[in-house]
């Protein structure tokens, strides 16, 4: 079996200490690479051109663009990109907004690790978690 090569991903959120253990967790998992950071949403869509990322792991709230607004405009950009959206807010009514924009899953930050690998494996073979 020929191992697989991991996803090329971008992270965005505004707190520098959580991409830190974001980027250190979704690495361990093998399945990305994170090849794109960004602390608002303003440079999102142009840094998932410039580094041809295949997922993009979004904050719900970002200073400039949020996660929720950046949904639509990458969709229309990027039809084939991967996003996996995360937020302190569980309501499901943020888990259905994102799904609604176009997020494939929707992670809170609070959940165990075990789930974000979860969620990222379903979100790299193209089905919805969340």
């Amino acid at each position: 079996m020929t191992p697989t090569t991991p996803a090329r991903a971008l992270l965005a959120d505004d707190h520098a200490l959580v991409r830190a253990g974001l980027r250190q967790l979704l690495e361990q998992t093998g399945q990305v690479t994170i090849v794109a950071e960004a602390d608002d949403g303003l440079p999102v869509p142009d840094l998932v051109a410039a580094h041809q990322v295949a997922l993009a792991v979004l904050d719900i709230s970002m200073p400039h663009l949020s996660g929720l607004d950046l949904l639509p405009i990458l969709r229309r950009r990027f039809p084939d990109l991967k996003i996996m959206m995360l937020s302190m807010h569980t309501d499901a009514e943020y888990v259905r907004e994102a799904l609604r924009r176009g997020a494939n899953g929707f992670v809170a930050k609070d959940t165990r690790p075990e789930t974000l690998r979860l969620a990222l494996a379903q979100v790299l073979e193209g089905q919805t978690y969340g």
